[in-house]
């Protein structure tokens, strides 16, 4: 489960330059890796509340602590972790556009994201864009196996095959931490039901999260967002 951000008193907010918060997040092609670093390795933070007269307050100083990989509402957001006395102030951003999948660096402050394989399409699999963006791309288990049985990628492509949205789907619950409310490790045979012929991940994999934190069992969940035949 997301770990929430204890918010700091008094409506404290971050002063960072303009520019920063304008920052592109970036695009992702074939084959391509993005290390992203902290944005800064300070931040200051200050009163923004108006007060009564005589009154003031002091800025403080926080530093860079660390960062985290979070689901937030089923969506992926990368954390830096900035600590302000006994609390923590954090920066928020998404992946890049086109990224697969990201993962903290080995030092645990930045990320590393990376985009899908160039695709090597087979004879047997051209003009079907769903299944080879899973067939040798994405592992269905923990074991990194990759090479699917032909009815299961015909089932999780069935009604968006010529989209890449199924393969995201599955590749996000499976392998980015989603939780199915007892932990974040699935058995494939329920992450391909959810995903399969979805044509918005974020929105079927956020529809479930939703449904996971208001206590509904996870195969109701499952088949209260997953895609209608």
């Amino acid at each position: 489960m997301t770990r929430s951000v204890r918010p700091y008193r008094f409506g404290l907010s971050l002063l960072l330059p303009a520019l920063l918060l304008a920052a592109p997040a970036g695009k992702l092609h074939a084959q391509e890796n993005l290390e992203i670093s902290c944005p800064v390795s300070e931040v200051t933070t200050g009163v923004v509340t108006n007060l009564p007269e005589d009154w003031w307050s002091t800025s403080q100083l926080g530093r860079l602590g660390g960062a985290e990989i979070r689901q937030i509402g089923g969506e992926t957001v990368l954390t830096c972790l900035y600590r302000i006395r006994d609390r923590e102030v954090a920066l928020m951003r998404r992946p890049p556009e086109g990224a697969m999948s990201c993962r903290l660096r080995a030092s645990g402050i930045g990320f590393s994201c990376t985009a899908p394989q160039k695709l090597e399409v087979s004879n047997e699999l051209r003009g079907k864009i769903c299944q080879a963006s899973i067939q040798g791309q994405i592992a269905w288990d923990y074991q990194g196996r990759r090479r699917w049985q032909r009815s299961n990628l015909e089932r999780i492509c069935k009604g968006a095959e010529n989209s890449l949205q199924p393969g995201v789907c599955f590749n996000r619950v499976m392998h980015g931490s989603i939780s199915h409310g007892s932990g974040t490790r699935w058995r494939w045979p329920p992450a391909l039901k959810l995903c399969a012929g979805t044509l918005d991940s974020q929105a079927t994999i956020a529809c479930f999260v939703s449904a996971i934190e208001a206590q509904q069992p996870w195969q109701q969940a499952i088949e209260a967002c997953r895609a209608k035949p």
